[in-house]
C-alpha cells in the first residue's frame, strides 16, 4: 500500500461547488512503478468545515488504474478533503480538496426586514435584505433590482422609492426606503435577476402624517332627529393628513352648543379608518352648529331637531283688551302656542279650538288650524249670543290647554226696546203705592243690551217717575223706573233708546192707578132742602164715592124714608134707586105730590169690596096752596 500511496492521486473535476452540488472524484492508482492497479475495492472519507452531510457514490473502475465516484456536498460551505479509501487506508499522497460555496438564492429561506414596520409617509426607513440559499448559507456578490411596491401605500401623488442595494456581507444587503403620500399596507418585494427574492413581501403599515392632521370630511349622516333627549342625530367625520390618508387615534374636540350633548361626549378618537361616528342628543328644537377641531384645525356642520310633536301641548291666548259685539262679525282672534314637553314650539301641529255651544269660526266651521314655523295657530271665532265663554285648544298630546274666557257683548247699533213690563199695575193713586216699569232692550240677535241709555216718560203727565227721565239698563239688558201718582188714571208709558246710526226705538205700554176704595168717602148734597109737592117742581141730589181726588167705582143704592102715608106712587127718584157710579158720581132727581119730610139715606159698595158709611140728606116737600099763600105775602 505504501506503493499505492506514493504514486497514487486523487482529484476533483471542480475546486468550487455549489452546496448540495455533485462532482466527479478521479483516482488514478499506481504501484511504486508508475504501473496501474486494478481491481481495487475503494470507499473515501470526507474532512473539512464542509464534511457534514457530504457524500460520495460507489467507485467505478475505469481501467488504466483509473477510478470514479460522485461527490455530493452537503449543506455547509468551507473547505472539503476527500481521500479515497482501499482497505481503509489512505489510496493517495493527499487528499483531493474543493471549496463549497452557497448554492442558488432561496427565496424561501431569504428574508427582508425594515427598521421601522410602522413609518410615517414622506419618511426614510431602512431595508434589510438577507439572502441564503436552500440550506441556509448567505449568498453573497449578488445585485439585487429595484425593489417592486403593491398595496394602498403604493399609490398616491408621490410614491415610495428605494436606493441602490449595498452589500454589507454575509449575504446581507441594505438600501433606503422612501415612503411615499400615501398611507395604508404597503407590500416590498425584493428582486433578484427580475425574480421575487422572498416567499412572502415585506408589509409594512404606513401611517398618515399625524402632524399635519386635519378634518378632511364632516357629513351629517342622521339629521331631523327628535329634540327629546334621547333621539340621536349622527355626525361622520374624517381626520386625514395633507395628504389625505385616514388618521388612526386622532383626538377630535366637539363644540356643542347650549342644549346638545354627545353620547361620546366631547372628545371623540378616531378609527383605524379615521373617521368618528358622533350621535348627538338635544332638547333644544332647531339648527344647531356643530364645529369640531383637530391639531387647530376646525370644521363645522349643521345638524337640525324637531320638536316632538307627540308632547305638544297648546297654550291658548286672546286679546281681550276690546270687547266684541256679539254680531256675528266683530271677532276675537285665539292664538294656541303649541310646545313639545322641553318647551320646543312645534310648527306644523295640527291644534284643534274647541269651541262651546254660541260660538264659531268667523269663517266655515273648520276648528283644526296647522300651526305656523312658531308653533301658532290662530283662529278667529264671533258670536250671536252675548255672555262670556270658555274656549281651550288641543294639540299632539290631545291634553286641553289653559281655558280662557271671551266675552261677547251686545250690539248697541242695533238696541230695541224689546219689552216693557208693568209691575203692580193697579196701584193706589195715594202718592205713596209705586208701580215698577221694567224696560228691557235688546239688540238684533235678541241680546240683552247692557249700559244703554233709555228715555221714559209718560202720558198723562201726573205720573212721578224716579228716575225722571234716563235711566241705565243693567246686566239683564233692563232700565228700571218706578211711578207714583195721586191722579188715578191710565197711563200710556213711552220707552225709548238711541242707535249709534242716529236712529232710535220705541215702545210703548199702558199702566193703571186706582183710587184708594179703601178709603173713599161716599157723599151726597140735594140743590135745594124743599120743594112745591106739586108734582112738578125737582130736586137735583149728586152722590159722589171719591178717595181725595179720584173718583171710586161702585155701586150705590138709596134708602127713602117718606112721610106717613105716602107710597112710592107719591114721588119720583129718578132714574132708579140703584146704580153704578160714573167718574165716582151719581146724579138723581126728586118730586113729590105729596108734602112732608123725606129722608134719603144712601148707600155705597166699592168695587173693591168696601162697604161705605151711609150718609143721608132731607128734602121739606111743603103743601102747594101753602107754598103759594107764602108767596102771596112776600
Amino acid at each position: 500500500m505504501r506503493y499505492l500511496q506514493t504514486q497514487s492521486k486523487v482529484s476533483v473535476a471542480e475546486d468550487h461547488v455549489k452546496a448540495g452540488e455533485s462532482t466527479t472524484v478521479t483516482l488514478v492508482a499506481k504501484d511504486a512503478h508508475g504501473n496501474a492497479i486494478s481491481g481495487l475495492s475503494l470507499s473515501a472519507s470526507l474532512t473539512g468545515t464542509a464534511s457534514e452531510g457530504a457524500t460520495v457514490s460507489s467507485w467505478t473502475e475505469k481501467g488504466d488504474g483509473s477510478y470514479v465516484a460522485t461527490l455530493t456536498t452537503g449543506g455547509k460551505t468551507g473547505e472539503l478533503r476527500v481521500m479515497p479509501l482501499f482497505n481503509g487506508q489512505p489510496a493517495a499522497t493527499e487528499a483531493a480538496q474543493l471549496t463549497v460555496i452557497a448554492g442558488e438564492m432561496s427565496s424561501a429561506n431569504s428574508t427582508l426586514v425594515a427598521d421601522n414596520k410602522a413609518p410615517t409617509v414622506k419618511t426614510t426607513t431602512e431595508l434589510t435584505f438577507t439572502v441564503k440559499d436552500a440550506y441556509g448559507n448567505p449568498v453573497t456578490g449578488l445585485k439585487p433590482d429595484a425593489p417592486v411596491f403593491s398595496g394602498a401605500a403604493s399609490t398616491g401623488s408621490e410614491r415610495p422609492s428605494a436606493g441602490s442595494w449595498t452589500e454589507k456581507g454575509n449575504g446581507v444587503y441594505v438600501s433606503t426606503l422612501t415612503l411615499g403620500s400615501a398611507a395604508g399596507q404597503l407590500s416590498v418585494m425584493p428582486r433578484v435577476n427580475g425574480q421575487n427574492a422572498v416567499a412572502q413581501p415585506l408589509v409594512l403599515n404606513v401611517a398618515g402624517d399625524a402632524s399635519k392632521a386635519e378634518i378632511g370630511d364632516m357629513t351629517v349622516k342622521v339629521n331631523n332627529q327628535l329634540a327629546n333627549g334621547q333621539s340621536a342625530n349622527q355626525i361622520t367625520l374624517t381626520v386625514v393628513d395633507s395628504y389625505g390618508n385616514p388618521l388612526q387615534g386622532q383626538e377630535v374636540t366637539l363644540t356643542l352648543p347650549q342644549g346638545v350633548t354627545s353620547k361620546t361626549g366631547n372628545t371623540v378618537t378616531t378609527n383605524a379608518a379615521g373617521k368618528v361616528d358622533i350621535e348627538l342628543m338635544s332638547t333644544v328644537a332647531g339648527e344647531h352648529n356643530i364645529s369640531a377641531s383637530v391639531n387647530g384645525a376646525q370644521k363645522t356642520v349643521t345638524v337640525k331637531f324637531n320638536a316632538d310633536a307627540s308632547t305638544g301641548q297648546a297654550n291658548l291666548q286672546v286679546d281681550t283688551a276690546v270687547q266684541k259685539v256679539a254680531n256675528g262679525k266683530d271677532a276675537f282672534t285665539l292664538t294656541a302656542t303649541v310646545e313639545d314637553k322641553n318647551g320646543n314650539p312645534v310648527p306644523g301641529s295640527l291644534v284643534t279650538f274647541n269651541l262651546p255651544r254660541g260660538v264659531k269660526p268667523l269663517t266655515g266651521d273648520n276648528v283644526w288650524v296647522k300651526a305656523n314655523d312658531e308653533g301658532k295657530a290662530e283662529l278667529q271665532v264671533v258670536s250671536v249670543t252675548a255672555g262670556t265663554y270658555e274656549i281651550t285648544a288641543s294639540a299632539g298630546n290631545d291634553q286641553p290647554s289653559n281655558a280662557q274666557s271671551v266675552t261677547f257683548v251686545a250690539d248697541k247699533t242695533t238696541a230695541t226696546i224689546s219689552n216693557i213690563e208693568v209691575i203692580g199695575n193697579y196701584a193706589l193713586a195715594d202718592g205713596k203705592a209705586k208701580q215698577t216699569y221694567k224696560v228691557t232692550v235688546t239688540d238684533a240677535n235678541n241680546n240683552l243690551v247692557k249700559d244703554s241709555e233709555v228715555t221714559l216718560t209718560a202720558s198723562p203727565a201726573s205720573l212721578n217717575l224716579e228716575p225722571n227721565g234716563t235711566a241705565t239698563t243693567n246686566e239683564q239688558g233692563q232700565a228700571i223706573f218706578t211711578a207714583t201718582t195721586i191722579v188715578a188714571a191710565t197711563y200710556t208709558l213711552k220707552a225709548q233708546v238711541s242707535q249709534t246710526n242716529g236712529q232710535v226705538s220705541t215702545k210703548t205700554a199702558e199702566s193703571k192707578f186706582v183710587a184708594d176704595d179703601k178709603n173713599a168717602v161716599l157723599t151726597a148734597s140735594s140743590d135745594m132742602q124743599s120743594l112745591v109737592a106739586d108734582g112738578k117742581s125737582t130736586a137735583k141730589l149728586a152722590v159722589t164715592l171719591m178717595s181725595a181726588n179720584n173718583p171710586v167705582g161702585g155701586n150705590m143704592w138709596v134708602d127713602i124714608q117718606t112721610p106717613e102715608g105716602v107710597t112710592e106712587k107719591d114721588y119720583q127718584f129718578l132714574p132708579s134707586k140703584n146704580d153704578h157710579f160714573v167718574s165716582g158720581k151719581i146724579i138723581r132727581t126728586f118730586s113729590t105730590s105729596k108734602p112732608g119730610v123725606y129722608t134719603f139715606t144712601f148707600n155705597a159698595l166699592t168695587y173693591g169690596g168696601y162697604e161705605m158709611k151711609p150718609v143721608t140728606v132731607t128734602i121739606t116737600a111743603v103743601d102747594a096752596d101753602t107754598a103759594k099763600g107764602e108767596e102771596a105775602m112776600k
